[in-house]
């Protein structure tokens, strides 16, 4: 399994599938080797990721102009590492590869005859056209660009995979359509679907995410100047990791408005739990987001615009509206309507996602 980061703690995004992925394996009696890379403050390998695997391999990616002066895509290029080619050809186990970024060596002569799975987090080049269009800073924007029409390229080595792991319904049609040779299956997100104690809920509405990525930024600005207003009596709280300056300014404007900045775990399970409404808007149909599943699996009513749950079976869980007016009328009426619980698609289990994958190894 060749992870893009270290895997723990699974506090975002793509980490958190891969944690919740590698720990069903280590409960359903799967060895693990391990391959990670460890950077931007995670450089630490906690001993509760060491007890789920049979070995473990540190890599560190090669940062810097020198790995963008290429035609390679940035998030590949800084993963060439010839010590893991080498690792790799240690045993004849099948191979997980982790996203398009650690790829550099799918299509390599010496892992031919290899089972291959590629877990595709996303159909990359289409998420950084998005986040060209969401950040305002000139420099992102020009290497987001770039990046996307890299990726564009770079993808024809999915060519080399015995499987594709597709993260949603529509994405699976995606690489059906890219690499018919290929054989796609639908592998849902893997979160914390651990049971849920029952909690009194508040009469909040709760945005969470990573604050720090521009599509999330994009979201909370948003919902800040088009929906917070239209709902005067009801508080918001905004809560997830590094807002920008701007971001805080916006959001601190409205006196209905909370930030909570960088809170723990612990803490955002917590504020999940206890909202009456989480609310959720997107700009982009890719993937399937990590937070929302988090969401529908601890929270109470999720109120989410169309492209949140665009090619996902996930629309049945939610309110789903689009437009300012419609999303604050649901909010209004969710706000003290009594939360009578929801099912979600059995397949949404780590248990059975598991065994989807495990039958095909």
């Amino acid at each position: 399994m060749i992870s893009i980061q270290n895997p723990f703690p699974p506090t975002y995004g793509g980490v958190i599938d891969i944690y919740y992925r590698l720990k069903a394996l280590h409960k359903a009696g799967w060895g693990v080797v391990l391959h990670t890379y460890a950077y931007k403050g995670r450089e630490h390998i906690h001993d509760t990721l060491r007890g789920m695997v049979d070995d473990l391999n540190v890599y560190h990616r090669r940062e810097g102009i020198i790995s963008q002066l290429s035609n390679i895509p940035y998030i590949v290029n800084s993963r060439r590492d010839s010590k893991l080619l080498k690792r790799l050809l240690e045993d004849d186990a099948p191979i997980l590869f982790e996203g398009l970024h650690n790829c550099y060596f799918l299509g390599h002569p010496a892992l031919r005859e290899r089972l291959k799975v590629v877990r595709a987090h996303n159909v990359e080049h289409e998420y950084y056209r998005h986040l060209a269009r969401a950040t305002t800073s000139m420099a992102k924007r020009v290497y987001y660009a770039l990046e996307a029409e890299k990726l564009k390229h770079y993808e024809n080595v999915l060519r080399h995979a015995t499987m594709i792991a597709a993260i949603s319904p529509g994405e699976q049609e995606y690489f059906n359509r890219r690499f018919p040779d290929v054989e796609t299956f639908h592998l849902p997100c893997f979160y914390d679907d651990s049971p849920v104690e029952a909690v009194e809920r508040e009469p909040y509405v709760l945005y969470h995410a990573n604050l720090a990525v521009e599509e999330n930024e994009h979201a909370a600005r948003w919902i800040a100047e088009n929906v917070v207003d239209l709902l005067p009596q009801v508080r918001f709280i905004f809560a997830g990791a590094n807002p920008s300056n701007g971001l805080v300014g916006e959001l601190t404007s409205h006196p209905n408005v909370e930030l909570r900045a960088n809170v723990p775990a612990v803490e955002m399970n917590e504020l999940i739990a206890r909202a009456q409404v989480t609310l959720f808007v997107t700009f982009q149909a890719t993937g399937v987001k990590l937070k929302l599943l988090s969401s529908l699996h601890k929270g109470a009513h999720v109120v989410v615009n169309s492209l949140m749950v665009d090619g996902t079976e996930l629309g049945q869980c939610c309110d789903v509206a689009d437009g300012a007016e419609e999303i604050a009328a649901i909010i209004s009426k969710r706000i003290s309507e009594p939360f009578m619980g929801r099912t979600l698609p059995s397949l949404y289990s780590n248990d059975v996602a598991i065994q989807e994958l495990i039958r095909r190894l």
